[in-house]
């Protein structure tokens, strides 16, 4: 095997990896959220990712951003750890863990909006016709989804989810920048540390979060997700960015509600309503137009860089 397909396929393999784990995510985060309020998950997350940074960038002597670096890492922090990781975990602990898979899988559909309306990036009929679709199929999850004990306010967390969405399209274009200029890992290191300190901004209104009384469940969850969902899919994610760009990489999040709703099928015994399955496969035909046609892009895992055949 060649080189070049080599790093192709390593890469694809990481990229299955961020997919398996991001949509078993979306049940993850109901047994983290058993006592915890959805924000103090997320704090109690960031918290230990932020150490494990921290502790990661000392060791490596990496200098403290600054100037035009600073402002971004801010920005992007609190975008993708802030914002987004607090409606997602609001969402998902007030919808169902299904429907939150489906309607986060609209944000590449936000990325081509973006691509086209802010840098004016040109975008193929068909790719419009998946935008349409997807939001057609947003609306009929919505309509069709099922009563859940683990859904306490849907429609809520269907907005909310919603929202996510695009703030994490909005994340992923603008890191793209800072991506292309730094390690993708470092980028991702510095992001969730400012993320962290913009959290903890809500401290003196909501209160630390308890640390005792907490279910085993919950635990492992925050274990979880502080390993494999960010560390691991963070990092990856940051290097698809860089690679294959905003609009490409996002399609990856195509499959990652078809893992999720098996595992909330399996874990929680969520029911699944013809509507709402109808739903599904609108958005998901809907994400299949919107990706643009085959062209080379550079794929890393590590050395050396290569040119690979990607969607961009």
């Amino acid at each position: 095997m060649s080189k070049v397909r080599r790093a192709a396929l390593v890469f694809e393999l990481l990229m299955a990896g961020v997919v398996v784990v991001w949509g078993l995510n979306y049940v993850n985060v109901k047994f983290g959220t058993l006592v915890w309020t959805p924000f103090a998950f997320t704090w109690v997350r960031f918290a230990l990712v932020a150490v494990i940074s921290a502790g990661w960038l000392l060791f490596r002597r990496q200098p403290l951003p600054s100037g035009r670096d600073l402002l971004s890492y801010l920005l992007v922090g609190a975008l993708g750890i802030s914002v987004y990781q607090i409606l997602f975990a609001v969402g998902d602990h007030d919808t169902t863990a299904s429907a939150t898979g489906f309607l986060l899988a609209v944000s590449p559909v936000f990325t081509v909006l973006y691509m086209a309306l802010v840098r004016r990036q040109p975008h193929r009929l068909s790719q419009w016709l998946g935008v349409s679709l997807s939001l057609c199929g947003v609306g009929l999850l919505v309509i069709g989804q099922p009563a859940s004990p683990f859904a306490p306010n849907p429609l809520l967390g269907d907005l909310l989810d919603v929202l996510a969405a695009l703030t994490w399209a909005a994340y992923t274009v603008i890191s793209q920048p800072l991506v292309e200029r730094h390690d993708p890992f470092e980028v991702m290191l510095w992001s969730t540390i400012f993320g962290f300190l913009v959290l903890s901004v809500a401290l003196p209104v909501t209160g630390m979060p308890p640390v005792t009384g907490i279910p085993l469940a919950s635990w492992l969850a925050i274990a979880f997700a502080v390993g494999p969902v960010t560390l691991f899919g963070l990092g990856v994610w940051q290097i698809g960015v860089r690679q294959l760009g905003p609009t490409a990489v996002s399609v990856y999040i195509n499959a990652m509600p078809v893992v999720g709703a098996i595992a909330a099928h399996l874990a929680l015994g969520e029911a699944f309503g013809w509507l709402e399955g109808l739903g599904a496969a609108v958005v998901l035909c809907g994400l299949v137009l919107t990706r643009r046609p085959a062209a080379t892009a550079r794929v890393a895992v590590g050395q050396p860089t290569v040119e690979v055949e990607a969607d961009s």
